[in-house]
């Protein structure tokens, strides 16, 4: 049940339950009034059930007011818990991040810095400077992917065609900010 049917059969059963309400003191007045009341006890009578009626009236409007309240406040924490589990998911994909940055970084310095001594060791071979410059350009690329990655703060999602029958999601790394 949504929202709307919710409210509509709040009113629908407020209602009978005023309407109820108010056909209780008049029933009790026709009662009195076939019990061959005095004029006084009539107008009497009268003026309550009038009072009555009127508080009825009233009522029935403060409360369809304070139901109104409700739903809007009802609608607003709603809002608020959809937007905080917004912020603890982005929270998650932050600190999953800068966790991967760290853990990655460090083992891909080592790995450049390697690199860089062995290109050091083996000045006269080309081969050897050629491939050990291709893998420096690599460790570098992903160390500039991590760096980018521990930057954004509202990730942009794009599908990945994959073989599998179900379609992935990844980070889209430029559409981000």
């Amino acid at each position: 049940m949504d929202v709307h049917e919710y409210e509509g059969k709040v009113w629908r059963d407020l209602n009978n339950a005023l309407c109820l309400i108010g056909v209780i003191p008049i029933l009790a007045f026709i009662y009195l009034m076939f019990e061959k009341m005095t004029l006084f006890k009539t107008f009497i009578g009268i003026f309550a059930i009038t009072i009555f009626m009127i508080g009825v009236v009233f009522g029935r409007q403060i409360i369809w007011e304070l139901i109104n309240k409700l739903i809007e406040l009802n609608k607003k924490n709603s809002e608020m818990q959809e937007q905080l589990i917004e912020e603890k998911r982005l929270s998650a994909i932050t600190q999953t991040v800068i966790t991967l940055t760290h853990e990655i970084n460090t083992p891909l310095m080592a790995v450049i810095t390697g690199i860089e001594l062995l290109k050091k060791k083996a000045e006269s071979d080309d081969f050897i400077q050629d491939k050990l410059g291709v893998m420096k350009g690599q460790s570098e690329k992903i160390s500039t992917v991590l760096k980018k990655m521990a930057k954004i703060s509202k990730p942009s999602v794009t599908s990945v065609l994959t073989s599998t029958p179900c379609d992935s999601e990844m980070i889209d790394m430029d559409g981000s900010e």
